[in-house]
């Protein structure tokens, strides 16, 4: 269930998990929590390890030393966990907590007293509780008492919380984990990869360390021409509005009016040192949907740093004025388009599938329905509900129902590629036979897992 997807839907996910093993029921106070070799005395929250750093940035490196570690930990406890993402939906205890009503209720009951909190958030903000991962053994059949956890963030502190039972839809209850082996593998996470990113360049750092807002700001001003010519708007600060949303690695801009098309959104990647446009898709009319090209040039962090520097009250302004903020709308908004378009949204990466010997019929039909029409433009929805392989021919390969009416598919193979001819069948020649129009040919390499449209 996990999933890498770098940032909009109205994220609905389930909520909270926990590990063990004994069968009486678990209660606020983490009693049936799995045991490791000696249970120490409970540590309180502000007994948590200090970690010496500027700030804490979590990101997919860490992501994937949690996983990982929690995964083992989890087998020694004969326990298996999931990681539930933004846009996943977890039933737990009776419940089920989706980030919308999360962000709404905006705390957690922590230690009997409310505490704001953020999910999956990229900001660093003071006295609010970052939850950065969730984790549960939920979907374990195996386990009779089910665990939540929350790994979080307060203060660059991190922290193991683990829900309580007594929890309702509009009030989380959560305390800090006696679990000190889970505590302290989170920890050393935080610790390790920290210290590296503590080694980077001080340029970059300086754009870190900058408000999303600014950065949203200033990235947006590199991509959008309209932006600079805006400035002068300053004072109507009605005319125009940013919004932006973060998550992982990914970045999604809309610098709009709020009427009208023509409104592109932009998807760009954090590469470290720059920042790389990935994709850039628009509504150009009512019912017409189109990608562009993005800018072919990565945005260097430190150049992006020095030009807010040399004049910081322009767009400090220029964050009010256009009502800078962050809103998971934005990759929702992305996400559509690129459906309706019927394109590969970039934040997906692409498993290539190969093969070393002859693919089978089936085979050969999941490449011309997971990838080929991809490549050839044709929207997704719609073909996933009206595409199926209705048997073999006699050459063993797929017979493929199209969503285009009458189509045929004309499949061959030349060493390692598989061939692709598409055709669209209507009306009639003069002789009678059904006229068929061409519509594209694709091919799939099985060994290296090349395709594409010829």
């Amino acid at each position: 269930m996990n999933k890498y997807i770098g940032l909009f839907i109205v994220v609905i996910f389930g909520t909270l998990l926990g590990g063990c093993n004994d069968s009486k029921k678990q209660e606020d106070t983490d009693t049936t929590e799995p045991k490791v070799s000696e249970v120490k005395k409970q540590q309180t929250i502000n007994s948590t390890k200090e970690i010496n750093v500027k700030k804490i940035i979590w990101d997919s490196e860490k992501e994937s030393q949690l996983k990982s570690f929690v995964n083992g930990w989890g087998k020694e406890m004969n326990q298996d966990y999931t990681f539930y993402e933004s846009n996943d939906e977890l039933k737990w205890n009776n419940l089920v907590i989706s980030a919308r009503n999360l962000e709404k209720n905006k705390t957690i009951d922590l230690n009997g007293k409310k505490q704001s909190i953020s999910i999956f958030s990229s900001k660093d903000e003071e006295n609010v509780l970052n939850i950065v991962a969730i984790a549960s053994d939920e979907e374990d059949n195996n386990v009779d008492n089910h665990h939540l956890y929350f790994f979080s963030l307060l203060n660059d502190k991190p922290l193991v919380l683990i829900v309580s039972e007594k929890s309702t839809s509009s009030n989380i209850i959560a305390s800090e984990t006696k679990n000190n082996e889970l505590k302290s593998g989170f920890t050393n996470i935080i610790e390790q990869t920290n210290e590296e990113s503590n080694k980077t360049d001080t340029s970059i750092s300086k754009f870190d360390t900058l408000s999303n807002d600014i950065k949203a700001l200033l990235l947006t001003e590199a991509v959008d021409d309209r932006l600079e010519t805006r400035f002068d708007e300053l004072n109507q600060p009605d005319a125009m509005f940013l919004n932006y949303y973060i998550e992982d690695n990914y970045i999604y801009l809309f610098f709009t009016s709020g009427v009208g098309t023509g409104h592109p959104i932009y998807l760009l990647e954090d590469e470290g040192s720059t920042i790389k446009p990935l994709q850039t898709v628009s509504r150009v009319s009512y019912d017409e949907y189109k990608e562009f090209p993005p800018k072919s040039i990565n945005l260097d962090k430190e150049i992006l740093f020095e030009k807010y520097n040399a004049n910081p009250e322009k767009y400090d302004l220029a964050v009010t004025n256009f009502k800078v903020g962050s809103t998971i709308n934005e990759k929702a908004v992305f996400e559509d388009m690129v459906k309706r378009i019927g394109i590969k949204n970039k934040v997906e990466k692409e498993e290539v599938v190969t093969s070393s010997t002859k693919p089978s019929a089936e085979e050969i039909y999941r490449y011309y329905k997971d990838y080929i029409v991809y490549d050839a433009g044709i929207n997704s929805e719609v073909l996933q509900q009206r595409m199926e392989m209705k048997g073999v021919d006699e050459n063993g390969f797929p017979i493929i129902a199209h969503v285009v009416h009458g189509s045929e598919i004309n499949i061959s193979m030349d060493g390692d590629v598989i061939n692709y001819n598409v055709y669209s069948i209507g009306g009639a020649n003069d002789d009678g036979t059904p006229a068929k129009s061409h519509l594209f040919d694709a091919f799939y390499n099985y060994k290296t897992g090349e395709h594409g449209v010829k």
